[in-house]
C-alpha cells in the first residue's frame, strides 16, 4: 500500500510516524465526533439549539460520558475518600495517575474533563508513534505504519478519546517495550511505575518485561547484572498504592476488597466466564463474548507473527480482566493489548486482507460509536 508518507515527510519536515499518526489522529477523530452528534440528535432525541450546543454536546457530551469518567473526575477534583456510594461503591476502586494529571491540567484548562480529553489525545498521538518506533525494531516502515493504522481502526478504538485511561496505559505500555528493546533498563522501569499507577493490571507487565531482560542476558545468571533491579519500580507502585490506601482505609487490601463489595468482582475461570455470560440470555454480554473470542483466537493462533514477550502481555492482559466473573467492558479493555495491532499490520502484506479488513473494522466502528455514545452497549 503506497501511504505517500515519504513525500510528505520530504515536504514538510516531519517524520513519517508523527505526519501518518496526527493525518489519522485528526481525520479519526473529526469523524467520529460529527458520526457522535448526529447519532445523538438522531438516534438519542437530544434537542440541540445553537452553535455552542453543538460543542457543548460534541466535545463534552460525547467524550466524557463513559462511566468510569466521573469516578476519575470526583477523584481529581476532591481526592480519594472512604466514602461510599449507594452501591457500595468507592473512588479508591481507581488508581491514581490519570485523575491526578487531570487534577495537574485542569489549572490550565479550567474543566477536568477537558483536562482528561486532552490527556487521552495526547496519549494516543504518543502511542501511535511509539508503536511504529517499537514495531520498527523487527519490521519494515510500511508494517510499522500498517500497525499505526490498525490501532486507529480498531472497533473500539474511538474510547481512546474518552475520559478514560486506555490512551495513557497504551501508550505507557508501548513506550515500556520500546525502551526493553531498546536495553535501556532505567527508562523501561520508571514507564512501567507510570503503568502501574494507572491501572491494576499495569502490575502484569513485570512478566514480559522481565522474560525480556533475561532474554538479552541469554537466560544465565551470571549475565545478571544490577540495571535488573529497575524493573522492580513497577510492582513498587502498585504496592504504594495499596500503602496509601491503608494509610486511607486501614486496610493493604482495600482495593480487592471494594472491587469485590462494589462492583461484584472476584477471580474466577476466565473460560468458564465466558461460557457462562455467552448462555445467559444477555444479548450484550453474548456480543462481548463474541468480540473476546474474535480477537483472542487471533492473538493465540497467530502467536509466531510478533514477538513471544508482546504475546505474553497480550494474552495477560486479555485473560486476567476475564477473571472477575464478567465480560463487561471488555472491549474496551482489549484497546490496550497493542500485538493485535501489529498482528494485523503483518497480515496486511496480503493486499487482499488490507483492502477489505481496514472497510470491516471502520463500519463497525462506525456502529458501536452510535451505540456508545446513546448509552445502547455496555462496553465502559
Amino acid at each position: 500500500m503506497d501511504l505517500k508518507i515519504n513525500v510528505k515527510e520530504k515536504l514538510l519536515g516531519i517524520p513519517q510516524e508523527i505526519s501518518y499518526t496526527l493525518l489519522l489522529f485528526v481525520s479519526t477523530r473529526i469523524l467520529l465526533t460529527v458520526i457522535g452528534v448526529i447519532s445523538r440528535i438522531a438516534y438519542g432525541g437530544v434537542k440541540v439549539y445553537g452553535i455552542s450546543q453543538y460543542i457543548q454536546l460534541g466535545i463534552l457530551g460525547i467524550w466524557s460520558q463513559g462511566w468510569d469518567s466521573g469516578w476519575y473526575y470526583l477523584i481529581a477534583k476532591n481526592g480519594y475518600s472512604t466514602q461510599l456510594n449507594v452501591y457500595n461503591q468507592g473512588n479508591y476502586a481507581f488508581f491514581p495517575l490519570y485523575p491526578l494529571l487531570m487534577r495537574l491540567l485542569e489549572y490550565i484548562t479550567g474543566n477536568y474533563y477537558i483536562a482528561g480529553m486532552v490527556i487521552s489525545n495526547i496519549a494516543l498521538i504518543i502511542a501511535g508513534i511509539y508503536l511504529f518506533k517499537l514495531v520498527s525494531l523487527d519490521s519494515d516502515s510500511e508494517v510499522a505504519l500498517n500497525s499505526i493504522k490498525y490501532l486507529f481502526l480498531f472497533p473500539t478504538a474511538f474510547i481512546f478519546s474518552a475520559v478514560l485511561t486506555e490512551s495513557l496505559f497504551l501508550a505507557l505500555s508501548i513506550i515500556c517495550f520500546y525502551y526493553a528493546k531498546k536495553e535501556n533498563w532505567i527508562f523501561t522501569g520508571v514507564s512501567g511505575l507510570f503503568l502501574a499507577l494507572t491501572r491494576s493490571i499495569g502490575i502484569v507487565i513485570v512478566i514480559p518485561l522481565l522474560y525480556m531482560y533475561l532474554r538479552s542476558r541469554n537466560f544465565k545468571l551470571r549475565n545478571i547484572k544490577a540495571d535488573v533491579l529497575a524493573l522492580a519500580l513497577i510492582p513498587f507502585a502498585t504496592f504504594a498504592f495499596f500503602a496509601y490506601l491503608y494509610y486511607l482505609t486501614g486496610d493493604f487490601l482495600a482495593y480487592f476488597h471494594i472491587e469485590r463489595t462494589g462492583w461484584n468482582q472476584y477471580f474466577t475461570n476466565p473460560f468458564t466466564v465466558l461460557s457462562t455470560n455467552a448462555l445467559s440470555g444477555n444479548v450484550y454480554s453474548l456480543f462481548d463474548v463474541i468480540f473476546i473470542l474474535v480477537f483472542l483466537v487471533i492473538l493465540i493462533l497467530l502467536y509466531n507473527k510478533i514477538d513471544f514477550s508482546y504475546w505474553i502481555f497480550g494474552v495477560l492482559a486479555t485473560l486476567i480482566p476475564l477473571c472477575d466473573w464478567s465480560v463487561l467492558s471488555m472491549p474496551r479493555y482489549l484497546l490496550v493489548v497493542f500485538p493485535l495491532y501489529i498482528i494485523f499490520a503483518k497480515l496486511s502484506t496480503n493486499r487482499r486482507f488490507d483492502a477489505y479488513v481496514p472497510i470491516l473494522l471502520a463500519l463497525t466502528q462506525g456502529f458501536l460509536m452510535v451505540l456508545w455514545v446513546n448509552q445502547s452497549i455496555l462496553i465502559v
